[in-house]
């Protein structure tokens, strides 16, 4: 009996030395990934922190940074797809392509992953910057397979526009259509609001571009009740409405009247 009791206090001695190794183990595992964190790659993640909210001021920080802080492919691979959000999302436009091909090379080593998705995502948007509509296409199909198969709405939304975008540049009318109502009905799964009435006022414009007048003229009213603060969507709606043969150019008037 007492045997037994020595044992088991031995065990829970062992059993809890051992608990206090691990931990002492784990602090120090956590002090040496702290340590191998550059101080480019806390400011970039930083910067990732708050781009979608304040582009702007995550544009002029990444331009503070000099190319000499960047100390690996990594970092130089998050500056490159971090700057060319920040520029896109300040509404700079460029087709720079070189802005992101760090990015692209760097993240295609994992070809499902979020960045690599991101990184195709703006190399098509680059492309059609450049009139270059093929590799603009190709680009764009890639990040929204990515998106798609990770479920990720809201990329997969970008992604169709963006295609549904470069058709439109290069007046392929058919094809801006269908990428327009598939971006349509993702942003409507989505449930952004503001993004769900964008959409709707581009499906207008794609249906307008085919000719389809009339259901151009449906989203459009339906738009102008829904927002009628925004005159924007009375002159679209006005600008479609006088390519309809039929319709009573009296009605238009009065539009801008209410």
């Amino acid at each position: 009996m007492r045997l037994f009791k020595l044992l088991t206090i031995f065990v829970s001695l062992l059993f809890l030395n051992m608990y206090r190794w691990s931990h002492i183990a784990c602090i120090v595992l956590l002090i040496a990934i702290q340590s191998c964190t550059s101080p480019c790659q806390k400011r970039l993640a930083d910067i990732e922190s708050y781009i979608q909210d304040r582009p702007d001021s995550a544009l002029l920080v990444l331009e503070s940074i000099s190319p000499d802080d960047m100390k690996t492919v990594g970092d130089a691979a998050r500056f490159s797809l971090l700057h060319t959000m920040a520029i896109d999302k300040n509404y700079i436009d460029t087709a720079d392509i070189s802005l992101i091909m760090p990015a692209v090379t760097y993240y295609s080593k994992d070809r499902d992953s979020d960045e690599y998705m991101k990184a195709m995502f703006y190399l098509g948007r680059l492309n059609r910057h450049a009139n270059n509509c093929q590799d603009a296409i190709v680009a764009s199909m890639i990040a929204k397979d990515i998106a798609g198969k990770a479920g990720d709405l809201y990329w997969e939304a970008m992604a169709a526009s963006e295609i549904a975008y470069t058709y439109s540049w290069n007046y392929i009318s058919e094809e801006e259509l269908a990428y327009i109502l598939e971006a349509h009905n993702l942003w409507t799964e989505y449930g952004d609001p503001a993004r769900i009435a964008k959409s709707m006022s581009n499906l207008a414009t794609a249906y307008a571009n085919v000719g389809e007048y009339y259901k151009a003229d449906s989203l459009l009213a339906d738009l102008c009740v829904s927002y009628p603060e925004d005159c924007s969507y009375v002159v679209k709606r006005a600008h479609n409405a006088l390519k309809i043969r039929d319709y009573d150019s009296g009605v238009i008037v009065k539009w801008f009247e209410e």
